[in-house]
């Protein structure tokens, strides 16, 4: 009986690892997607042809990093790697994310509203896995969000504490 239920416990993980990944990916695959067509919809200027290419890259570097996150994970077996905290400037880190989730929202027809300072949030943490939980948050309130706005809030609660806030007009 212990054997079958440690099968079925690394059957479980290898689904859940499945769709952990491809959850992961999804995103800066849309966004490349996204910024592509756009890019090619019309002609441009050298300029914009360079922003492109450079926010090309930036998706390219999540996926990079992303991937080799998720091949640390199947190589552990499913084990997590202490997180390692460094000072992060979380409104420039913040203002990243939604810069290159912008294309996503505007394929679809939203706004997204930028309410963070431009500096003064500086906390102690992991930025790879900052950045992910807020990309997958503004994903989600894409996705989920039909028409409208979605916005994203950010500021001092008080010492020691910050307020980040993700709000839209979807379900």
């Amino acid at each position: 009986d212990s054997m079958l239920a440690r099968l079925d416990e690394a059957f479980r993980r290898e689904r859940q690892f499945t769709a952990d990944a491809s959850h992961e990916l999804r995103t800066p695959l849309s966004a490349i997607q996204t910024i592509i067509g756009s890019t090619l919809a019309r002609r441009r200027d050298p300029a914009e042809y360079e922003q492109a290419l450079i926010d090309l890259s930036q998706e390219a570097g999540r996926m990079r990093t992303l991937t080799e996150g998720l091949l640390d994970l199947a190589r552990n077996d499913g084990s997590t790697q202490p997180a390692k905290f460094e000072p992060v400037e979380l409104s420039v880190l913040l203002k990243d994310v939604m810069d290159s989730l912008r294309p996503l929202a505007e394929e679809k027809g939203l706004k997204l509203i930028d309410n963070v300072p431009d500096d003064g949030l500086s906390i102690r943490g992991d930025s790879d896995g900052l950045i992910r939980l807020f990309v997958n948050l503004l994903d989600n309130a894409i996705k989920y969000t039909e028409q409208g706005s979605i916005t994203l809030s950010a500021h001092p609660k008080d010492d020691k504490q910050l307020t980040v806030t993700i709000s839209d007009t979807g379900v």
